[in-house]
């Protein structure tokens, strides 16, 4: 099917096969952002249904004048931060040590895989037993080793100051494997050719890595950043399974933030203007990688 627009003659048919997907993908992802920004404009108690009270703008007034709120964006920042960087660093380290074996490397992989394919909920629940005071595996191995006395009475999970470490530390242990995978692959797909000149140049190891492989790799990295990034900015399932956002509010992130106000106070257009601040996050930060990747 075949039209005239102007001096130029456009195929229809493509637009017209693709057009039904388009508007189904539109309804699913239009529907919930309209009527999030329409939730976030109204005072509507889950205890009081039947109430709505249209508010404008002023549920967004107040969020940006409750503490908690911003004690919730400090948490997701160092959450976000802390796992993703230590990721990285690991990613890199194993990726390149990995890349230099020659034998066993399909074992190494496949053993990598593990945590990646365990549902998040069995790694929560897991890390949660593992962490416990009374008869958590950490505890007692930490008493084998005879370093007990650093083992805290409420457990890992249970005090203010391990609280967020532990729960950076789970992440790290989930995918970091994720960083070695994309970085390895990255590091088996790169030219030979550079390396052998850059040897013939008398560049030690640290120089090679820092000059050559790390330039080359920079797009592959940056993929694997958007994937992370992303996914440790709206973290909330292994975080809620463990430790509920506490003890008290240390743990408690963006996304454990906005459930709690939504489904534990009940205040659903207070929840929703919380849920549009995310979304502009997620989408500054996606916006900002996906340049950066666009320009390697």
């Amino acid at each position: 099917m075949i039209t005239r627009i102007g001096k130029r003659r456009v195929d229809l048919l493509p637009v017209l096969m693709i057009f039904p997907a388009v508007v189904i993908l539109g309804f699913i992802w239009g529907f919930p952002i309209v009527k999030l920004f329409q939730l976030s404009t109204i005072e509507w108690y889950l205890s009081r249904p039947l109430i709505k009270i249209y508010l404008g703008l002023k549920n967004f007034e107040t969020l940006f004048r409750d503490p908690y709120f911003y004690h919730a964006l400090q948490v997701t920042g160092i959450y976000m931060g802390g796992a993703v960087g230590c990721e990285l660093g690991i990613g890199l380290l194993v990726a390149s040590r990995l890349n230099a074996v020659d034998k066993g490397r399909l074992l190494f992989v496949t053993l990598f895989l593990i945590p990646m394919i365990m549902s998040p909920v069995v790694v929560a629940l897991f890390w949660r037993a593992w962490a416990a005071p009374e008869f958590g595996l950490i505890g007692y191995f930490m008493k084998l080793a005879r370093i007990g006395s650093f083992f805290p009475a409420e457990g890992f999970t249970g005090t203010y100051k391990t609280a967020l470490p532990m729960i950076i530390f789970v992440d790290v242990w989930e995918w970091s494997p994720f960083m070695i995978l994309i970085i390895y692959s990255g590091l088996q797909s790169l030219p030979k050719e550079p390396f052998e000149a850059i040897a013939l140049d008398g560049a030690n190891r640290w120089q090679t890595f820092r000059y050559l492989t790390l330039p080359m790799l920079r797009p592959v990295i940056l993929v694997g950043l958007l994937f992370r990034v992303i996914d440790a900015y709206k973290a909330f399932d292994v975080i809620w399974i463990i430790t509920r956002g506490g003890p008290g509010r240390v743990t408690e992130n963006l996304s454990v933030f906005t459930y709690k106000t939504g489904f534990r106070e009940w205040n659903v257009g207070y929840s929703a203007a919380s849920g549009v601040i995310m979304l502009i996050g997620a989408l500054v930060i996606s916006i900002a990688l996906v340049r950066r990747v666009a320009k390697t």
